[in-house]
């Protein structure tokens, strides 16, 4: 999990390796504030019931991608959630929302290959969009 920045009191970080929904699972028990989620992605046939494990301290999820109906069905009456249609519009969106001691974490449970070429190139566009906050 990379820290990218501190903007206006929330925290940004990078964890676009996790590809998996267990892998998120994990980046979300290593954050202790309320997480705003950015997850999504092209879908390699996994169930994502496990990312109900880590709602607790999920303020919400922002999903975006090709499988993004798949994870809001899992989702649904359990945690807040938000579907957005690019990527950018994601991060901007979990932005908006964050608040003072929010984190918000791109770990997107999912391969980048319907919006990428890899995570890399996924982490490097979060970063990019971050920055420029």
């Amino acid at each position: 999990m990379e820290f990218v920045r501190e903007f206006k009191g929330v925290k940004y970080y990078n964890d676009s390796i996790a590809t998996t929904p267990t892998r998120t699972i994990a980046g979300l028990k290593a954050q202790t504030q309320k997480i705003i989620i950015i997850a999504g992605g092209y879908d390699k046939n996994l169930s994502y019931d496990c990312l109900c494990e880590g709602r607790k301290n999920i303020k919400c999820a922002i999903i975006c991608g090709a499988n993004s109906e798949k994870i809001a069905h899992v989702l649904k009456n359990r945690c807040k959630f938000m579907l957005c249609d690019t990527f950018e519009d994601s991060v901007r969106t979990a932005s908006k929302i964050a608040e003072w001691g929010d984190s918000v974490l791109l770990s997107p449970a999912s391969a980048s290959y319907d919006m990428f070429e890899n995570y890399k190139k996924k982490s490097d566009k979060y970063k990019e969009i971050v920055r420029g906050l």
